[in-house]
């Protein structure tokens, strides 16, 4: 058990809704579903019953709720120990997932100190799971973007986690598509939110997709692939089909893709672009080492 898994099931049952508790907590639906079932396997009990409406607690649930509320209420109350206290000079943790950015910036704090020792926890998540990471105090620093539409409703929703959002650089919105689509062979590095109408699209169940998609009127009328989290991995797969990735460009990303077996083609006719940064603890100051760590990730930025 776990406190995220506390949170969510806290949710779910003061909304009375799996949809409402993921608005709530910033997550999709379908993550949150899935949390929650998971929880209850762990348990062995069944929290909730579902129903058209909602949800309503079971009497397993209706007894675990109180218990969840204090457990929460104290958790946050928790004083949080110096790093100097903690002795992590020698020990730091970051949740970024496939950025270049970051790898890059986590191996030069590698060898700036692998000769007098050093441990990283490196976690490989998305967005949402690195949120929770970083506020559970798994890692002091995460990878962190948000589409421009989103700035105001994610700016309330770190602050009530106590999370601060520091930008690097902004990124257009962008398909990537594999040699089985048409565009890929289209000249120059653009294209149209036309031509995307009709296409085949991986489908993310991360929040951020799913209102960009909403936002764009892309629905998927053919065949599809649903992926839940980040997209790393699964844009190996558009080397094997013709569907399109939506999404956004970190830098050095498009030069990386454009060398391989996919394209990277910006959407010229979209002015929504994507906020690219890392979040950390507002409360807490980093240690030693997530004070290099975040002047190495700004030089690499080119912040100064």
């Amino acid at each position: 058990m776990t406190i995220e898994q506390l949170r969510y099931f806290y949710e779910v049952a003061v909304s009375g809704s799996i949809t409402k508790g993921a608005e709530r907590l910033f997550l999709s639906q379908p993550t949150l579903s899935v949390a929650i079932s998971k929880f209850e396997s762990e348990l062995g009990e069944v929290l909730f019953v579902r129903n058209k409406t909602g949800v309503t607690l079971t009497s397993y649930g209706k007894e675990l709720l109180p218990y969840a509320k204090n457990i929460l209420e104290l958790f946050h109350q928790m004083p949080l120990r110096t790093a100097s206290e903690k002795g992590r000079m020698e020990r730091f943790s970051v949740s970024s997932g496939n950025r270049k950015l970051f790898l890059e910036a986590v191996g030069r704090l590698y060898a700036r100190h692998r000769e007098t020792g050093i441990r990283i926890d490196f976690h490989n998540e998305g967005e949402e799971e690195s949120l929770e990471t970083v506020a559970s105090g798994n890692a002091e620093i995460g990878a962190y973007s948000f589409w421009d539409f989103q700035e105001s409703t994610t700016a309330k929703h770190l602050e009530s986690r106590d999370i601060e959002f520091i930008g690097l650089n902004t990124a257009p919105l962008t398909v990537t598509v594999g040699p089985g689509n048409p565009l890929f062979y289209s000249e120059g590095g653009t294209v149209k939110l036309e031509q995307l109408r009709g296409a085949s699209f991986f489908v993310s169940y991360n929040e951020g997709g799913r209102l960009l998609s909403a936002r764009l009127g892309l629905k998927n009328e053919r065949s599809m692939i649903l992926f839940y989290g980040s997209a790393i991995g699964f844009e190996k797969l558009l080397e094997f089909t013709d569907c399109v990735l939506l999404g956004e460009a970190w830098r050095d990303a498009e030069e990386e893709r454009q060398a391989g077996r996919l394209r990277m083609l910006k959407v010229a006719d979209v002015p929504y672009f994507v906020k690219n940064g890392y979040i950390r603890r507002k409360s807490l100051p980093l240690s030693p080492l997530g004070a290099e760590f975040e002047a190495i990730l700004r030089e690499l930025a080119g912040i100064g």
